[in-house]
């Protein structure tokens, strides 16, 4: 059996002693059919939801493994997907119970996209198979058993199953009935919702690693690749590419990034050969949305690793970029229009991307911490205690009221935003 479901309640572990269970049963998504964590344009995690009224104290909920990915809500459940088992799941947060329990063949490092109570999740891994050679157009990424599943969310029933050839670790995008999901095969493949039947294949001649596509307000799909390293424009409708960026210089990052998209410009991050013998060069590129051509870019610093997993997806709201810098230690604030610097903050390592919330941005901290600092100066303001360290290397989603720290530990933490 390449999956198996189970329909029954399973009590999750153990809580923090002395801390309170939230109650989220309303959770609902506001407006949407689907809620779908950092899937907006902005790249926010920020989801509007009916919560009840916040409580005073942090809780913990616990999964069996790693979670990578930051859950999200249906009908006032969490759906968590964890990684090594490839266990997704609906959490009751209030009781702390699995209603059900699916178990995909590889990893899941993917959001759950829902729609019509159908979601959907992609799993795979980033291991490259054997042989496998750098920078040759047709190499796969990917090792293992890849694909796409659809679930039924009330009961936890698979409703189709789509077998790929790459890893399929990204997010995928849920678009005027259809599934539009790219991977380690160097195609974006459309699929119908309804039935996982295969109705398109766009072809890219690059792989992607982690950067889920990014659907903006006119129905365009924006998504970066590797080998060779370029930024994708892609009509959904006619299934063709509108633009293509290539960014020849860059040596990493830029496939492992979903673009965020705020007006007419697309903002990723990447790494470049810095001048400096051995140093890497990290950077933040806007491109206008129209065209591909470059607006502006932005100094991230140098790391003697060319290695991109500190660099986080770029987070847009009131006019301002927040993104993680090169050392992993620092976030930046930068105006949108002009690139130009208007803070930084140095917090101790970071792990995952920032949310911002309101005129606040908060990151998770490896120290185990939550913090949140003032979105127009970048002074802190803000820290409540994970316990152990959590490292969370999705980064905190807001839903409601609250904060949802995803953990490598197995963990959920539930924090309440401050008045």
């Amino acid at each position: 059996m390449p999956f198996a479901s189970s329909s029954h309640r399973h009590p999750l572990y153990s809580r923090l002693g002395g801390l309170v269970v939230l109650s989220l049963m309303t959770l609902e998504p506001a407006g949407a059919e689907g809620a779908r964590c950092r899937l907006d344009a902005e790249r926010s995690a920020d989801i509007d939801t009916l919560a009840e009224p916040r409580r005073e104290r942090i809780t913990e909920l616990r999964t069996p493994e790693e979670v990578r990915t930051p859950p999200t809500v249906f009908a006032g459940d969490l759906l968590v997907g964890n990684q090594e088992g490839g266990a997704l799941k609906r959490l009751d947060p209030a009781s702390g119970e699995t209603r059900w329990r699916l178990d995909a063949p590889n990893w899941i490092h993917s959001d759950i996209a829902w729609e019509r109570g159908i979601g959907v999740v992609g799993y795979g891994n980033r291991f490259s198979p054997p042989g496998a050679r750098a920078n040759v157009t047709g190499d796969l990424l990917g090792s293992g058993k890849s694909g796409l599943l659809a679930v039924d969310l009330e009961t936890g029933k698979p409703v189709w199953h789509y077998r790929g050839t790459g890893e399929s670790m990204l997010t995928p995008v849920l678009h005027a009935g259809e599934v539009f999901a790219a991977g380690g095969d160097r195609a974006l493949h459309v699929l119908s919702l309804e039935d996982g039947r295969q109705t398109g294949l766009i072809k890219l001649g690059a792989y992607v690693g982690l950067s889920s596509p990014t659907l903006d307000d006119e129905g365009r799909l924006f998504i970066g690749g590797a080998a060779p390293y370029r930024l994708f424009c892609v009509d959904p409708m006619t299934r063709s590419v509108v633009w293509m960026a290539e960014f020849g210089e860059v040596v990493a990052g830029l496939d492992s990034v979903p673009p965020a998209i705020e007006g007419d410009l697309v903002l990723t991050t990447a790494v470049v050969t810095a001048s400096r013998p051995r140093r890497f060069s990290h950077r933040l590129f806007a491109v206008d949305a129209q065209s591909g051509e470059r607006r502006w870019s932005a100094d991230l610093g140098e790391n003697r690793s060319r290695d991109a997993s500190v660099l986080g997806t770029p987070t847009v709201a009131e006019g301002c970029v927040v993104v993680v810098g090169a050392t992993g230690d620092t976030l930046h604030a930068f105006d949108l229009r002009s690139g130009e610097t208007r803070w930084q903050l140095g917090c101790g390592p970071i792990l995952g991307a920032p949310v911002i919330e309101g005129d606040s941005v908060y990151v998770t901290l490896v120290a185990g911490e939550l913090l949140g600092a003032d979105l127009a100066t970048g002074e802190a303001h803000f820290r409540a205690s994970l316990g152990e360290a959590p490292r969370a290397s999705a980064g905190p989603v807001r839903l409601g009221g609250h904060l949802i720290v995803p953990a490598d530990n197995g963990q959920l933490y539930l924090v309440p935003l401050p008045s």
